[in-house]
């Protein structure tokens, strides 16, 4: 698993941050990864209200090239102390796929889970998304319930 500091500068220049994107920096990559989505995203919600939700709601773990949000896991880590976090969002710019990034973010975002005194963190995911659910399965998520093609996989920590 790829690890590193909550924000540092990576190889490739990338640079990872905790809560700094604006909501219309999560918009706007949100939009760029899209299609990657099973389905796409902006099939299932309004995305400037989802990106305006996960900068109010959220805390978010982000991949940056310069001024360029390239990467973000968005998880609501809101009620700690034995309870379950939810991961609602994870994307990576088709360009930076491959490099360790999304297994870095949800390190990250695994990591600050465990210090916040949370018992387990979910999310669910499309069984037809195989590269989210391998991403998922490598950093130990399993799959615990399946309904209307979602499974939801959580992980104990």
């Amino acid at each position: 698993m790829v690890s590193g500091p909550l924000s540092s500068t990576e190889r490739g220049g990338v640079r990872y941050a905790v809560d700094e994107a604006a909501s219309g920096a999560i918009e706007s990559h949100l939009r760029r990864c899209d299609p990657l989505f099973v389905p796409p995203l902006r099939e299932r919600i309004d995305v400037p209200s989802y990106a305006a939700k996960i900068r109010t709601h959220a805390t978010t773990f982000e991949a940056w090239d310069g001024v360029a949000l390239v990467g973000l896991v968005a998880a609501y880590l809101n009620r700690p102390e034995g309870s379950e976090g939810f991961v609602t969002s994870v994307s990576v710019e088709p360009a930076f796929q491959g490099s360790g990034i999304s297994d870095a973010l949800m390190h990250n975002c695994i990591r600050r889970a465990r210090e916040r005194g949370f018992a387990r963190i979910a999310l669910e995911v499309h069984a037809a998304n195989e590269s989210a659910l391998a991403l998922y399965r490598r950093n130990g998520f399993g799959s615990t319930v399946a309904s209307g093609g979602l499974l939801r996989m959580t992980l104990g920590l």
